[in-house]
């Protein structure tokens, strides 16, 4: 992780939320897949984006991306399948994801988003 990324990640700015969602993520895929994340990314406010002359996107400290590359798509498909069985991004709208594969951009990774809705699925559910 970058000193930059670093800081971000520290900043109280950041989406607690998000954070716990990519801890949680980064837990299974250790477990599972002997795979120890690497942020690359996080997305702030856009005044902050222009001024790092950074990509463009972002969302207000609410998402995060994870470099998958060298990972076996199954690997990548599995823990994002676990992240979205654990977590609705938002009830309203069912078809949006907190964690999506992008294979585009800087290279593979993984970006996991929240929204202010977003919360744990229930037991069952």
């Amino acid at each position: 992780m970058s000193a930059r990324v670093e800081r971000e990640w520290n900043d109280r700015r950041l989406s607690p939320k998000v954070k716990a969602i990519v801890n949680e993520a980064a837990g299974y895929a250790a477990e599972r897949w002997g795979w120890n994340f690497t942020l690359t990314s996080i997305h702030r406010t856009p005044a902050e984006d222009a001024a790092l002359h950074a990509s463009g996107i972002h969302v207000d400290w609410r998402a995060v991306d994870v470099r998958t590359r060298g990972r076996s798509r199954e690997a990548i498909d599995d823990v994002t399948r676990y992240i979205n069985r654990r977590w609705i991004y938002d009830p309203a709208r069912p078809n949006l994801k907190v964690c999506f594969a992008e294979p585009h951009g800087t290279g593979p990774h993984a970006h996991y988003q929240v929204h202010a809705r977003t919360r744990r699925r229930e037991r069952g559910s």
